[in-house]
C-alpha cells in the first residue's frame, strides 16, 4: 500500500496441472493503479509469492500483448512466453 491505502490487488489460485505434473500457481490477475506503477510494486509482489509458495514448480500469468510495460517486467522477473494455444468455447 501506498501511505496504508490499497493502490491494486491481484488474485492467484493454485492447482495440480498434468501437462507439467506438479503444482502451478497461476497469477489470474494482477493490477496496480496507474499511480502507483513504476516503484516496483509488481516486482515486489511476484518476489513475493516466489518465497511464500516455493513449493510451486511453475507459475504462470497471461499478458496482454500490448501492455509492453507488464511484459518487461515479467520478462525481466524471469518469465518466458509458452508456445500454447489455447481454445474456448463461450456460451
Amino acid at each position: 500500500t501506498e501511505a496504508r491505502k490499497p493502490v491494486g490487488y491481484a488474485y492467484v489460485s493454485m492447482y495440480f496441472a498434468t501437462e507439467l505434473g506438479d503444482w502451478n500457481l497461476m497469477i489470474e490477475q494482477l493490477y496496480i493503479c496507474a499511480h502507483a506503477q513504476n516503484k516496483g510494486l509488481g516486482t515486489s509482489f511476484i518476489k513475493w509469492l516466489e518465497i511464500e509458495y516455493n513449493c510451486i514448480a511453475r507459475f504462470r500469468l497471461e499478458v496482454n500483448e500490448d501492455n509492453k510495460n507488464a511484459i518487461k517486467l515479467y520478462q525481466r522477473l524471469g518469465f518466458q512466453f509458452l508456445n500454447y494455444g489455447q481454445m474456448v468455447k463461450d456460451f
